[in-house]
Order: structure tokens, then C-alpha cells, then sequence
């Protein structure tokens, strides 16, 4: 979870998300006639998120992207022993069928 607030991309994004979030929760006592659309919360999202980065960009000096990895969850070391399952087959017969 530090590894979120150190990383400036994802910061902005939850600064962004905490902003839009507010002014829903804020506009939800409005009458039905004066609610912005809901367009309206995504563009607060997407402006106050890159005003968020731009100012943590300036601060930092430090252009974060999240560094993504597609790493996968098994093990590499895995290995097929053929030698020992030959003796096995031996039996199989993979001509043409006799009818």
C-alpha cells in the first residue's frame, strides 16, 4: 500500500477519485433539475487528478509511470521426464485401423 502513495501516477489517481467522490456525495442534495451529469464527475476526476500529477511532477522532478509486469504465478523449474514414460507406450499401435 506505500508503494501506491510513493508512486506519483497512482497518487493523482486516488487524489482524483477522492475529489470526484466528494462532489457527488456534495451535488447528491441538489434537486433533481440542478444535478450536473454524470459526465460532469469524470471530468472533475480526469482534471483534478492531472492537476494533482502536475504539481507533484514540478515538486518532484520525477516522471513516475507504473512500471507493469506480467509476471505469472507458476513455477519455471518444471521438467518432463520423457525417458521413463516411453516404456509405457510401447503398446500403443497409431497405424491405420483394421475394420
Amino acid at each position: 500500500m506505500l508503494r501506491l502513495i510513493q508512486n506519483n501516477v497512482y497518487l493523482s489517481l486516488i487524489v482524483g477519485v477522492v475529489i470526484a467522490l466528494f462532489s457527488y456525495i456534495d451535488n447528491r442534495k441538489l434537486k433533481p433539475e440542478n444535478k450536473p451529469p454524470n459526465l460532469f464527475y469524470l471530468k472533475i476526476f480526469l482534471l483534478s487528478s492531472l492537476l494533482v500529477y502536475l504539481v507533484l511532477y514540478i515538486r518532484t522532478k520525477t516522471f513516475d509511470i507504473p512500471n507493469i509486469s506480467l509476471k505469472s504465478g507458476g513455477n519455471n523449474s518444471a521438467t518432463i521426464n520423457v525417458g521413463s514414460s516411453t516404456s509405457s507406450m510401447e503398446n500403443v499401435n497409431i497405424n491405420e485401423p483394421n475394420f
